[in-house]
């Protein structure tokens, strides 16, 4: 059996053009080497508006080391959503 049904995640094997993905199935979203303003415009369309129905895993940076380059104040005011998750503890 494929990793990916074993975690009951869904495999897009290419771009939908202008359809919109509903965030039904759990999704792997694999954005290695992606800076700072890319994973957090990923992350404000994944978790706004809230709800408990997306299940979703990002495989790529450690949204922490982001941090260390900014004042808390900034990285808060200019990263809200990667902010939200280190202060939550959804990293794992």
């Amino acid at each position: 059996m494929e990793v990916h049904n074993l975690l009951r995640f869904i495999l897009i094997l290419q771009n939908q053009g202008d359809e919109e993905y509903n965030g039904e199935a759990r999704t792997l979203y694999y954005l290695p080497h992606c800076d700072r303003s890319t994973n957090e415009t990923v992350l404000e369309q994944l978790v706004n508006p809230p709800s408990a129905e997306k299940s979703f895993l990002i495989l790529g940076n450690d949204f922490r080391s982001y941090r260390y380059i900014l004042t808390d104040a900034t990285f808060k005011a200019e990263s809200p959503n990667l902010y939200w998750a280190i202060q939550g503890s959804h990293i794992r």
